[in-house]
Parts: C-alpha cells; structure tokens; sequence
C-alpha cells in the first residue's frame, strides 16, 4: 500500500526551483547544466498573464529576449549556482539577468527559465 502524505498549503512567498540550461557545445553537442532559480510564487493567471503580455509576432529577436527580461524580472528573484568561468558566484542582480537573457546563450537561458515557470505554474509531471 502507497503510503500518501498530507496536502500543505504553502504559505511562503518564493520557491527555489531548478533551472536546466541547454547550452551548444563544440562539435554539434550540447551541455546542459543547472542553477536553482528563486521564484516568486503567483498565481497561474498571473504567469499567463505575464507571458502573454506585449507578445508581437514581428517583434525581432532581440526583442523577444529582451522582452523576457523584463518578464523575468517579475518572477526570478534571485539564483544559487550562477558562477564565473574561474567558479566564483555570482550574485543574482537584475542587470547581470539582463546581460545573461541578452546575450549570446539568451535564447538558450530564456528557455530553461520558461520550463521552469511552467513547470511551477502547472505542475511536474512525475518521471517514470
């Protein structure tokens, strides 16, 4: 028999959640490497809502990500495990996420906070 555990109602107002990164590596590969991300916890509406905001087909990329800043900005609050290349951390600001999402692994980073999001918003789907 599964043994169940009770329903906690959260009251906190972040949550740390892992944020996978998918980053093209030399010879056609890829790396994928992880920080946890803290999250704002808002109500799915909210998120929708936010994605949605400003969406313009035409838009150029560059737009489009930084459009995500601003969008990020309403929900990631801070990191652990963001370093330099020398291992040194890096302490989450809002201008240093600017330069992350605008830069060259943006696209790359933009989606593995988007998974994240969602996978906060509407829930993980249990790995078999």
């Amino acid at each position: 028999m599964e043994k169940r555990m009770a329903f906690v109602v959260k009251q906190d107002e972040t949550i740390r959640w892992p944020v996978k990164v998918k980053l093209p590596a030399d010879g056609g590969l890829t790396v994928e490497q992880e920080f946890l991300g803290v999250f704002k916890r808002v109500a799915p509406e909210a998120v929708i809502a936010l994605a949605q905001q400003g969406v313009d087909e035409s838009a150029t990329f560059a737009a489009m990500l930084q459009a995500n800043v601003d969008k990020f900005g309403q929900l990631l609050v801070g990191w652990d495990g963001v370093t330099d290349a020398a291992g040194a951390a890096l302490p989450f600001s809002q201008d240093l996420l600017r330069q992350l999402v605008t830069g060259p692994d943006g696209a790359a980073l933009s989606c593995g906070i988007w998974e994240a999001v969602n996978e906060l918003t509407y829930g993980v789907l249990e790995k078999n």
